[in-house]
């Protein structure tokens, strides 16, 4: 979309961009639609109408039994004594307990159940829950105010901070699982800015520290769970002669159902529903006399289907399909102290969004017995974001001053790519490090490079 006063904004090429949507997702399509079949028809599946399967060790080698003293047999004693001595033993009164049996053996576990460090949960494949969950790659704006007359200038909109729509490939694999995690985001040039857009020089780059906390529950025979998840950002503020943007660092809060559909040792399948809350913080700003404030109030959606291999015990792969679905728009009201006026310049519909996100790793070391790090693998990731709808941008005229509200850069295509490092540690947590990079050197990139540590621990 063309907007008048900010030329270094293009148009986008339509027929390109769908096309490229419709090169990866079909592709990802495929991919789910065979391995979902080998999932669910193969031999190797071992969840089948909603009835999982859990490994079981058995009872004769968990509860092992005692070695007997060696002692040399004694003489046989003569029938008649031994006659005799029973009829000395007095009998047992109503009143006196029986006999009891000696006690079980305790099982051995140290020996036979070893410490596998990722098993969380009762899981159909104990190969499975030691599977890294997938790294993740995403940033969300809320879109850009423009201003062209008196004052000509743009700034990013820090709706929620920057921590407002759910990617549910962050942190996360086709596998319910009972955990609590932190995870950090360092975004580099992230929210953009320009305090004069008809001459060059005055833009400017800010980058955005992100914070998250969450908690995962298996639940109903470990079949679902429940992830709640609450992002915290350091607050952006942009001040300039003609225009201002500042928001706070109170991110949505989501919570996430997830369904394990089939499983097996070597894959499983797994659907579910994320609802993203407006609890994050508003954007207010300032142009010359006129203040705004565009409000956090819609609820977003995110259906998905996500998909685990592990061919073999070092290598696995994963993927997921998410789409972003708005159920309603942001409002934008402004006030002016000198005509004076006051009101709505309307409501902001976000765009529905894509995700297709592909994972592969492999174990580079693993070893049960060592004193802090059980394992370390690589993974490297490809992620595609696309809108799906037009962008809805709100224009509002107010005395010498045009406004514009929301995606002004139209449909978007943002290709990411991933690389990280796996470490198993012992007392069942896990730590993460990796960096993200964007495929394309455009204006629709999201950042310039991202840094993402996690930790999570398992119970």
């Amino acid at each position: 979309m063309h907007i008048v006063g900010t030329p270094h904004k293009p148009v986008r090429n339509g027929v390109a961009s769908h096309i490229r949507f419709h090169l990866v997702s079909g592709l990802l399509f495929s991919l789910l639609v065979a391995e979902t079949t080998q999932v669910l028809l193969g031999a190797d599946a071992d969840i089948d109408h909603g009835s999982v399967v859990t490994p079981v060790v058995s009872e004769d080698v968990l509860f092992a039994q005692q070695p007997k003293p060696k002692t040399n047999p004694a003489p046989a004693a003569p029938a008649k004594k031994a006659v005799a001595a029973d009829a000395k033993k007095p009998p047992r009164r109503d009143d006196e307990p029986a006999d009891e049996p000696p006690p079980r053996p305790r099982p051995i576990r140290g020996d036979l159940i070893p410490d596998l460090g990722l098993l969380a949960f009762r899981a159909p494949s104990l190969r499975l829950a030691s599977v890294p969950n997938m790294l993740g790659d995403f940033f969300s704006q809320g879109g850009q105010v423009t201003v062209a007359g008196n004052s000509n200038a743009f700034s990013s909109l820090p709706l929620a901070g920057g921590g407002r729509r759910l990617k549910i490939a962050e942190n996360n694999k086709a596998l319910p699982m009972n955990r609590c995690y932190f995870m950090y985001h360092h975004f580099h040039n992230a929210f953009d800015s320009d305090a004069n857009t008809l001459a060059p020089g005055a833009e400017q780059s800010d980058s955005v520290d992100r914070f998250t906390i969450g908690l995962e529950r298996t639940f109903l025979d470990d079949l679902w769970s429940v992830d709640v998840r609450m992002p915290f950002v350091d607050a952006y503020q942009f001040n300039s002669a003609g225009l201002s943007a500042e928001g706070g660092s109170i991110g949505d809060l989501s919570i996430s159902l997830k369904r394990l559909l089939a499983g097996g040792p070597n894959g499983s399948l797994a659907a579910g529903l994320g609802i993203v809350m407006p609890t994050g913080s508003d954007v207010t700003g300032q142009v010359l006399t006129t203040s705004y404030t565009v409000h956090n109030q819609a609820v977003h959606l995110a259906p998905y289907v996500g998909l685990l291999r592990v061919p073999n015990d070092r290598f696995f792969w994963q993927g997921f399909l998410q789409l972003d679905i708005p159920t309603g728009g942001n409002r934008v009201d402004y006030v002016d102290t000198v005509l004076p006026a006051s009101g709505s310049f309307g409501t902001v519909t976000d765009q529905t969004l894509l995700h297709a996100d592909l994972s592969a790793g492999y174990w580079l070391y693993r070893n049960s017995d060592a004193c802090v790090v059980t394992g370390l693998a690589s993974l490297a990731e490809l992620h595609y974001t696309t809108t799906l709808s037009d962008a809805d941008v709100v224009t509002g005229v107010l005395g010498p001053n045009t406004y514009q509200f929301g995606n002004t850069f139209g449909r978007v295509d943002v290709m990411n790519a991933t690389v990280g490092l796996h470490a198993e540690l012992i007392s069942n947590t896990t730590f993460r490090v990796s960096g993200a990079f964007p495929m394309q050197n455009n204006l629709e990139k999201p950042f310039d490079a991202e840094v993402n540590v996690s930790v999570n621990r398992y119970y």
